[in-house]
């Protein structure tokens, strides 16, 4: 947490709330992954996932530490180019790829095009052929895989990509293999999903990868040059609720009572060592090292953001006391909120302890950021950080009642730089003017 002065001045120049990325702290998270990776006998390739936060100043700084441009839709791709990427940096994995973004990226040789299905195969070569050019490819296998609260609410992952089980991944590798006068199959690409606090899921993952690859080299000689084993590693900033934990949770708030997850013998460096140790077992029997990428998004930027809140209001109600702050489930995802664990701090350095709920300035109900804390005794005008929420708050946020805030960067140098401007009525008028 920066200091109250700095706090002060940042609000009062740029606008409360506001996003503070930490330039240091994405640094540290980079060199975590290719130091660990320096194990690893093949050759390591780190990307970012640009869905999880977007903004062109933090693609900048990926760029500067060398990370590859990991693009999940035309957003993240311009965004990219805006930052200085070329399309021979930018890796495409979308699950939906329009038809106009795959024609740009084919003739302008973007560096790698993961294929989710047999569809955008055929499709794919079709705009090849158009074009005459020859592009490199990769095949997404899929990973069917339920994770914590999520999987009560039928989320899944196994919608992304190919199925081995369902044949779908050995169909599309027939079909690329056989046209090898537009495609060149350069990866395979699976990733296992989110908050990943295990090397077991990867080395499901691997194993998957490694009887593909065994299937292209057996049926037509090809052996694969990159294995991308996806990203989805956990931090140890932000605790996740698993069904237990949410249960727990739901009960305690009937008591008023705040159940905080335990996940303190958590290591990232464990879980990468780990996947290395097991990559290079692996992939000892043929003696080839394949190189391997990984594209983490939360792993990298997640604890480097924090946002600043102010306080507007304070109000004693039959549920409790409430701090009303100025960033609502507008800027902070409802959906995250209810799956995530995050530190809440005050500003206030009054040493007495008051049990409070937080919520937004939104009007509907549900706009509930953090129910039983107990802070410091806190008034109007102090601020509210809310720790590590650099993984997709920015990206999903929305001006819904209210403009979406700023975003300012603290430089490894301590300095503070405006990366984007807080939003404003015009902006957000902008596409219905003049029409």
């Amino acid at each position: 947490m920066i200091s109250l002065e700095n706090t002060q001045k940042i609000s009062k120049e740029f606008g409360s709330p506001f996003f503070l990325v930490d330039e240091k702290k994405i640094k540290e998270n980079i060199d975590l992954f290719n130091d660990t990776f320096s194990e690893y006998k093949g050759k390591f390739i780190l990307g970012y996932s640009v869905k999880t936060n977007p903004l062109v100043g933090i693609l900048k700084i990926m760029k500067k530490y060398g990370v590859v441009s990991e693009c999940a839709s035309s957003i993240d791709i311009e965004s990219s180019l805006t930052a200085g990427y070329k399309y021979s940096d930018i890796v495409y994995a979308g699950l939906f790829k329009s038809h106009e973004t795959l024609n740009n990226s084919v003739t302008n040789n973007i560096k790698l095009i993961n294929i989710e299905s047999l569809q955008e195969a055929k499709e794919l070569y079709e705009i090849c052929k158009k074009n005459e050019k020859k592009i490199r490819v990769g095949i997404r296998i899929a990973f069917p895989s339920k994770t914590g609260i999520k999987s009560m609410m039928g989320i899944t992952y196994d919608r992304f990509g190919n199925s081995i089980k369902m044949g779908e991944a050995f169909k599309v590798a027939d079909y690329i293999a056989e046209r090898k006068d537009y495609f060149e199959i350069e990866g395979l690409h699976c990733h296992p999903g989110s908050n990943i606090k295990s090397s077991k899921i990867y080395k499901i993952a691997i194993d998957k990868l490694y009887d593909v690859n065994e299937y292209l080299i057996n049926k037509h000689n090809i052996e694969i040059k990159l294995i991308n084993i996806g990203g989805g590693v956990g931090i140890k900033e932000v605790k996740f609720y698993s069904l237990f934990d949410y249960g727990f949770s739901t009960l305690f708030k009937i008591f008023g009572k705040k159940y905080e997850i335990n996940e303190n013998n958590f290591s990232q460096k464990k879980v990468l060592s780990e996947v290395v140790q097991y990559l290079n077992k692996k992939f000892s029997k043929r003696k080839n090292f394949p190189d391997i990428m990984m594209e983490p998004g939360r792993a990298l930027i997640g604890n480097a953001l924090d946002i600043y809140c102010s306080v507007v209001l304070k109000k004693e109600t039959e549920s409790g006391n409430w701090l009303i702050i100025d960033a609502g489930t507008n800027i902070l995802s409802i959906l995250t909120l209810l799956t995530e664990q995050h530190e809440v701090l005050t500003s206030s350095t009054i040493k007495e302890k008051k049990t409070y709920s937080i919520a937004g300035p939104l009007l509907y109900s549900s706009d509930i950021i953090a129910r039983n804390l107990k802070l410091n005794l806190t008034k109007e005008k102090d601020f509210i950080v809310i720790k590590a929420v650099g993984a997709y708050f920015g990206s999903q946020s929305s001006n819904f009642l209210f403009p979406r805030c700023s975003n300012v960067l603290m430089t490894e140098l301590g300095e503070f730089k405006l990366i984007e401007r807080k939003e404003t009525t015009g902006d957000v008028l902008l596409r219905s003017i003049d029409l």
